[in-house]
């Protein structure tokens, strides 16, 4: 009987001891898949965002006039406002970024984009009007927008880079994509666009 009960015994540690090694080998087997879906998100996301870097880089792309202001500083236009015909190119490429990547990036991130092409897309509209040839002079007067715009792009960008891979969301966010229309027109009404306004119907 003595022996029955150590058999018993014996056999009730070795199902207890298979059953914890099961449960010990499913959450490990769970947890680096978790990890292996997590690097693949990872991966798009860092390409995503070195996307958008590129981005960055376009908007503080500058082609200089040849002249020098009052203080000797070189006086110039960003790249996008070359001409009528650049600006249009500029638009449609950093719209064809953001929809390629937008499932990738981070809610503010896609906030400030979109707070972009609005500001893009209102400067396109308010001078349409304009010659071709007259887009380099406004360049000149909105060009410190085009560098706010890239400085906050670029801002929202390295949060991303600066995270921990185990820290990364992979659900998407239910959140509005784009800044309420109250902060975007207060945000446009102080860009360079606006305030010289005045200064830049004079070009024409």
């Amino acid at each position: 009987m003595e022996k029955l009960v150590v058999a018993l015994i014996g056999l009730i540690g070795v199902v207890i001891g298979s059953i914890i090694t099961s449960i010990v080998n499913s959450q490990l087997k769970t947890k680096e898949a978790r990890l292996r879906i997590l690097e693949k998100v990872f991966d798009k996301r860092v390409v995503a965002n070195e996307k958008i870097l590129e981005v960055v880089k376009a908007l503080r792309t500058v082609i200089p006039t040849g002249h020098k202001d009052s203080d000797s500083n070189i006086i110039a236009y960003p790249a996008a406002m070359e001409s009528k015909e650049r600006l249009i190119e500029f638009m449609d490429s950093l719209l064809s970024i953001v929809n390629q990547n937008s499932h990738w990036l981070e809610i503010d991130l896609m906030r400030e984009l979109y707070f972009t092409q609005d500001y893009l897309v209102t400067l396109s509209e308010n001078i349409s009007d304009f010659e071709s040839n007259k887009y380099p002079a406004i360049g000149t007067i909105v060009k410190l927008d085009f560098l706010d715009l890239s400085y906050f792009i670029e801002q929202k960008t390295i949060q991303f880079f600066e995270k921990d891979i185990l820290k990364v969301n992979i659900k998407r966010t239910k959140k509005h994509h784009k800044y309420k229309r109250k902060i975007t027109h207060e945000r446009l009404n102080k860009t360079l666009l606006y305030t010289k306004w005045s200064e830049i119907e004079n070009i024409k």
